[in-house]
């Protein structure tokens, strides 16, 4: 089975800027967190369907089919609010597992134990179709079947890149 990141396009240049409060999610009762972000110098933001910081957030449409492939992941709801606008954009913060997933054999480190060339073991995941990748800087990984249904849905601004998996040449 073949695996990616899932990365917000780098060619989209005025993407939200978001400080996630922490708090609200900390409580199991708080159903929807609303956060303001700013316009850039008065061009209008770029809304990807998928934005990696300052967590992995999915815009609403996707969320309930990333749900069905993953039914044990937490969703939390955040609303992105434009202060000077006043339009709102609904999305989901995603916290799905975060693994230890590395193969330590193929996989290449620097000195200080950090990832150079990540090689996935699959028998890790514990079949899992979206985690985090711990010792990867904690990237979104998706299975292939995850990343095609996103992409037969006109996803916007959403880019895969693929992850080496243990007992293959790539």
């Amino acid at each position: 089975m073949d695996y990616f990141v899932m990365k917000t396009d780098k060619r989209l240049r005025r993407l939200p800027q978001i400080q996630l409060p922490r708090a609200p999610f900390e409580t199991e009762n708080v159903k929807t967190s609303i956060v303001y972000v700013k316009e850039h110098n008065g061009l209008s933001i770029n809304y990807a369907d998928y934005l990696e910081k300052p967590g992995p957030m999915i815009a609403d449409k996707f969320q309930k089919i990333l749900q069905k492939y993953q039914q044990d992941m937490v969703f939390r709801r955040v609303v992105l609010v434009e202060k000077e606008t006043g339009q709102q954009k609904p999305y989901y913060l995603m916290i799905p597992s975060e693994i230890i997933c590395a193969d330590k054999d193929e996989s290449k480190y620097d000195v200080r134990g950090n990832v150079q060339d990540f090689v996935l073991d699959m028998e890790k995941t514990g079949k899992r179709k979206i985690f985090l990748a711990k010792d990867y800087n904690s990237q979104l990984i998706v299975r292939l079947d995850v990343a095609e249904s996103v992409l037969r849905r006109e996803a916007n601004g959403i880019w895969f890149e693929p992850v080496k998996v243990s007992g293959r040449s790539k």
